[in-house]
């Protein structure tokens, strides 16, 4: 029909005239009517035909439309993904994420927010989103927890503060300081009392926040030091403020979180592949005067995280 001859038909298909014949008296057969007339030795369409045709064109561009979006699956160029993160990773490594993925696509839809744990959770089970982002996130039955970075407990110092001196600063040397602490019914804000407790230190605050990113903007207005997790540390950059590394060591985990029952999509699984890929790290430090570990192989590692 489109061809008008069969010789045209034959190129365009790639097949021989005699097989563009068959194969249209082998279709005629099975309709049980004429499709063609011969006229003037040409083929000419019947008034049943024209209308099959017309019929079959809108059919064919979704065939060919269907078969465009299953290579763009296949490649991994079209989709969606919705993902929830909680503010410690938010922007140092989740955003980072979605940034580099949404590069993948013009027709990949991802919807990107950030909660406190408790309602990411919530989302997650509810079906609102297949990924979820956090730090330290505990166990909970139906969920899968996979760490995807590692970092430490670092300590928030305002520019000029006596502890920049050292390489380290421990809980015992915050004893008798002002503390910004964190929420101590949020996970990060449960694991640093911890290590307080276990060294006899009173985790005594002067304010209290919820967020390690909101400790560090109370550090940089010269009230308080904070002891916050390494991922937060790393959104510091060029802010008035330093960090050194806490001890007694804290590693903390980022972790991805969905639900169990419900398998990953290529798409998700791909996404946790370019998370992976996300080099996170604190700000630089500041090589404490006169220390002896200043500047050595040690120390440079530890600027890194994990």
């Amino acid at each position: 029909m489109r061809c008008r001859t069969v010789v045209a038909a034959s190129h365009e298909l790639g097949i021989s005239q005699p097989a563009v014949s068959n194969s249209i008296k082998h279709l005629e057969a099975q309709l049980g009517f004429p499709l063609f007339e011969r006229v003037s030795n040409r083929l000419v369409p019947t008034n049943d035909a024209r209308t099959l045709y017309s019929d079959a064109e809108p059919v064919e561009a979704m065939a060919r439309a269907l078969a465009s979006r299953v290579s763009d699956m296949r490649t991994l160029r079209r989709g969606s993904l919705r993902v929830l993160t909680t503010q410690a990773v938010g922007r140092s490594l989740v955003a980072r994420a979605v940034a580099r993925f949404a590069q993948r696509g013009n027709d990949l839809y991802v919807y990107f927010d950030q909660r406190r744990m408790e309602s990411m959770i919530e989302g997650l089970e509810a079906g609102f989103a297949d990924l979820g982002f956090g730090v330290a996130p505990a166990p909970r039955p139906g969920m899968t927890i996979v760490p995807v970075a590692y970092g430490k407990m670092m300590v928030a110092l305002p520019k000029g503060h006596h502890l920049l001196s050292q390489s380290y600063v421990s809980a015992a040397d915050l004893d008798g300081e002002r503390i910004i602490g964190l929420d101590p019914t949020s996970r990060i804000g449960m694991i640093v009392r911890k290590a307080f407790q276990e060294e006899g230190v009173d985790y005594a605050c002067s304010l209290e926040v919820r967020h390690c990113t909101s400790a560090c903007m109370l550090v940089e207005e010269g009230l308080g030091v904070a002891v916050v997790d390494a991922f937060s540390a790393s959104d510091t950059i060029g802010w008035n403020i330093e960090v050194r590394p806490f001890t007694p060591e804290v590693e903390l985990s980022a972790c991805a979180l969905y639900v169990t029952s419900r398998p990953l999509s290529r798409l998700a699984k791909r996404f946790l592949s370019d998370i992976r890929q996300i080099d996170v790290a604190p700000p630089p430090l500041a090589e404490a005067p006169g220390s002896p570990e200043a500047g050595d192989e040690r120390l440079r590692r530890r600027r890194r995280i994990a």
